[in-house]
């Protein structure tokens, strides 16, 4: 899938290199090259958010059909299914001893049989990025899926794809998770409020650069996600219109 989304985000950087500046000058010259610089900006942010939604998607289904039940849960989401037997927990205390027997164990006997695919996607499922559900929600999701709730506060990126010397990019790096927090409030929610008139000044955030800092993640989670789950992930059938360009 790496492959795929690369083909994608360079086409992406042609269109930002080549064409935004070669737009014919007119009165809404300068409009047309900031709605098309967002536009794309927003594109490279929607395929990663489509990324994960695909990834999690993936993992339900295989997880599922592998057989996955309440001891095969990371803390985190175990908790949010415990939570979530709030009532039925309750109501055990509230029942005669004969009848709490056979309430108790019919919820045992839950615990112990395997999710079915839309009782998982309950509990792990795609949520729109933002820094308190990548502080929180995601770290339970990719300890799930990923073996590491801290995946993304411990993955070191590039910031640059060049640099005069090896010394000189080692000091433009930073995790992925303070550039996914920093990105989505500076530039995706700007982008989306306001597209015709935000104009990103920040050199942080250089087109090239943004795309390289989003494809390190992207193939760091895609691999680590087979290793630790030993699932194939692929382009599901039903997407491949969306990496179309």
């Amino acid at each position: 899938m790496y492959t795929d989304i690369e083909q994608k985000f360079n086409a992406y950087k042609e269109i930002y290199n080549q064409i935004i500046p070669n737009i014919p000058p007119c009165a809404q010259r300068t409009k047309a090259q900031t709605l098309l610089e967002n536009s794309l900006y927003l594109s490279v942010f929607t395929t990663f958010e489509w990324f994960i939604r695909t990834l999690i998607d993936d993992y339900v289904i295989k997880a599922s059909e592998k057989g996955l039940c309440f001891n095969d849960l990371s803390a985190g989401i175990a908790r949010y299914v415990f939570l979530s037997h709030e009532k039925r927990i309750s109501e055990l205390f509230n029942k005669t001893p004969d009848n709490q027997i056979g309430a108790f164990n019919s919820y045992y006997n839950t615990l112990k049989a395997n999710f079915t695919a839309n009782q998982l996607k309950t509990y792990i499922r795609f949520e729109f990025f933002h820094e308190n559900k990548l502080n929180g929600y995601y770290k339970d999701v990719f300890e799930q899926v990923l073996g590491n709730r801290d995946f993304l506060n411990n993955l070191m990126i590039n910031t640059y794809t060049d640099s005069i010397s090896s010394s000189l990019e080692t000091r433009h790096r930073q995790n992925a998770l303070q550039f996914l927090i920093d990105f989505t409030g500076k530039v995706r929610n700007n982008i989306a409020h306001e597209n015709s008139e935000f104009i990103l000044s920040d050199d942080e955030y250089d087109f090239d650069s943004v795309v390289y800092r989003f494809l390190q993640i992207i193939k760091s989670i895609e691999e680590t996600y087979m290793i630790h789950t030993g699932f194939e992930l692929s382009l599901p059938r039903e997407n491949l219109l969306d990496l179309s360009y």
